[in-house]
């Protein structure tokens, strides 16, 4: 619903963009495969009725009410609007997704690995990369030409990190 309402588009595009675009996917942590597809693009409406209908907006009044009792001045009238505002959602970018993925493989997986097992770390160019990507958030243009050299070298440093794992998990075990 939030990327509905993000981008402006109908029911139909949005079921689109979703079995087109994996950052949508990621986005909304529901990855499809190479072969699955969303063909029911009434979807949306009815995630929409069954909210409405599960919905008990009494409850929540009341939630609220004895929540900010002291902030709110009539309290016999209370609004509450449908739109939801959450301060941490971001955009999807094909860049954000494979630089968490880096940072989970490098640094929460074969950096570990390697300090539980006493072995040294395998070479590789992590620290580079994160210069790289650093250098990158601080563009305020970025072009697609830059879009993709940086997807293409994280995509590289992805590559390596598992099959690097893969080593690693297999000397140590």
């Amino acid at each position: 619903m939030f990327l509905k309402h993000y981008l402006n588009c109908s029911d139909k595009k949005l079921i689109e963009r979703f079995n087109t675009d994996w950052p949508f996917q990621f986005f909304c942590q529901k990855v499809l495969g190479a072969d699955q597809y969303i063909k029911d693009m009434n979807l949306p409406s009815r995630i929409r009725s069954y909210i409405s209908e599960h919905a008990n907006l009494n409850q929540l009044q009341a939630m609220l009410l004895t929540h900010w009792k002291g902030d709110v001045e009539n309290t016999n009238a209370l609004f509450v609007d449908a739109t939801c505002y959450e301060s941490y959602i971001r955009f999807p970018t094909d860049i954000k997704p494979l630089w968490e993925a880096n940072q989970w493989v490098y640094e929460k997986l074969l950096f570990k690995l390697c300090a539980l097992t006493n072995t040294k770390r395998p070479r590789n160019k992590y620290i580079d990369q994160k210069r790289k990507q650093l250098t990158y958030y601080r563009l305020k243009r970025k072009s697609y030409k830059k879009d993709k050299v940086r997807k293409r070298s994280l995509l590289h440093l992805l590559n390596k990190g598992l099959s690097t794992y893969s080593i690693v998990t297999r000397i140590s075990c």
